[in-house]
């Protein structure tokens, strides 16, 4: 399907996807807690792990003169191994951490357990609508254009996808909203999408006048061709983050298949566009193939916001 050199780089995810979701597991567990400073130190041993692992993946890829399958690999395996140090600091923390570990044990009802089945399953065609939602463009973009637009596309959509969560309050938001009675969470609610919008606009328009700077100080003057993609991706970070609040929002009042849904039918929406677009201009160039997809996700994200908004009225 790719004709590209990815089978040993799939195997070596297979420890990325465990120790990676080991750690999301344990993280979410903390942060329900209002308990973020673990967070931030797992955060930093991340951070720092993958800074250190990666040139010592591309000096052994260049002593070795390995091909680019062994190098993806060797890369992956690298940053798995930076998830699971963090993975180890985060469980020994939270079993400190966790006060309801030393609570007695009790059983649910057996209503209990059919609410907490519903919402669980619910929750989890989310994240994997979610999962498909994220990266089907460049699936689908893979098919038809060469390695090095991919680069630029992931470059482009990797920037936006760190900018949009420094600027979204979802993740603390939650466990706020799930505490809060009706008439206050209303009002707090309102005020977080305020600030959301506020901040994300700015944001935008920074990244919309300066995305040639962005993206030559960060991967380098060959990156550029990546700069009109991520002036496309700027309107991400005003969806996105708002997302996250009406995502927030619905989850804590125990609806979240209006979520489900909104995002189920976004992204077949984002499907539909990838592949009408992707076809469509790759004739004219790969880069234009390359703004097909940024374009199909830029409208794809706003239908999934729109949707929450009129839900939500």
């Amino acid at each position: 399907y790719y004709q590209k050199p990815l089978s040993l780089a799939l195997i070596a995810g297979s420890l990325y996807i465990f120790f990676a979701g080991l750690g999301a597991f344990l993280q979410s567990i903390l942060q329900s807690l209002n308990s973020f400073r673990g967070v931030l130190y797992k955060e930093i041993i991340f951070q720092v792990s993958r800074v250190i692992f990666a040139p010592i993946a591309t000096l052994l890829s260049l002593k070795y003169l390995l091909g680019d399958e062994k190098t993806i690999a060797l890369i992956i395996i690298m940053f798995s191994l930076s998830y699971f140090l963090s993975s180890v600091f985060l469980y020994f923390y939270s079993r400190r951490e966790i006060v309801y570990l030393k609570e007695k044990r009790q059983t649910l009802s057996k209503k209990e357990r059919k609410i907490l089945w519903k919402f669980i399953l619910i929750v989890s065609v989310t994240i994997f609508s979610g999962v498909f939602f994220g990266y089907m463009d460049m699936i689908i973009l893979g098919r038809f254009v060469p390695s090095e637009f991919i680069g630029y596309y992931s470059a482009a959509f990797n920037l936006v996808s760190s900018a949009s969560v420094l600027i979204t309050f979802s993740v603390a938001l939650f466990p706020i909203f799930s505490r809060m009675k009706r008439k206050n969470l209303e009002q707090f609610f309102k005020k977080s999408v305020r600030a959301s919008f506020i901040i994300s606009v700015l944001s935008a328009l920074f990244v919309l006048l300066f995305s040639n700077y962005i993206i030559s100080i960060i991967f380098g003057q060959d990156y550029l061709p990546a700069s009109g993609i991520l002036r496309i991706f700027s309107l991400l970070l005003i969806s996105v983050p708002l997302t996250g609040v009406y995502s927030s929002y619905f989850t804590s009042i125990g609806k979240p298949g209006i979520v489900t849904k909104a995002l189920i039918v976004s992204t077949i929406a984002n499907i539909i566009l990838n592949i009408a677009f992707i076809t469509y201009l790759v004739k004219y160039s790969n880069l234009w193939a390359s703004y097909g997809a940024a374009t199909a996700a830029i409208i794809s994200g706003w239908l999934y916001l729109l949707i929450l908004i009129f839900s939500k009225r």
